[in-house]
């Protein structure tokens, strides 16, 4: 019985990492005590943040991902998220141009007019066989 309930809430703890990532940001509140996780807003305005977003996404540090947004083709990378920085940060490359370090709320427009604003930040989120990994949730606009 013991081994069901931890079973259980293993799978809750799974399924709410999963949606905050796919939402790009933490809700406002902390994830739980799995790292170091810096709040985006209240909840009270997340979802209207989430509506003025063109693209919404997360990606993990070192990753590279494409994405289409208002018909044109954009390749991200997450370039680094320092650790122990303070506030917690990131650098993107989008399409070759790098980013200055970001921290959540923080924005910087490429020279196409495209904007990548930050989102969120989550830094030490362990995962199963690839050890702690940090998260950047961002917005395109």
């Amino acid at each position: 019985m013991e081994q069901n309930k931890m079973i259980i809430f293993g799978l809750v703890i799974g399924v709410i990492l999963i949606l905050a990532l796919f939402y790009g940001s933490n809700m406002g509140q902390a994830w739980m005590s799995l790292g170091r996780t810096t709040p985006v807003t209240t909840p009270k305005t997340q979802f209207a943040q989430i509506a003025l977003c063109g693209l919404n996404a997360s990606q993990a540090e070192y990753t590279t991902n494409k994405y289409n947004y208002k018909g044109n083709g954009y390749t991200v990378e997450v370039v680094l998220i320092p650790d122990n920085a303070n506030p917690a940060t990131a650098k993107f490359k989008v399409n070759g141009e790098t980013t200055d370090l970001l921290a959540v709320g923080q924005s910087y427009k490429l020279t196409d007019g495209v904007t990548i604003d930050v989102r969120a930040i989550s830094q030490g989120i362990p995962v199963i066989s690839k050890g702690n990994i940090d998260y950047v949730g961002f917005c395109l606009t």
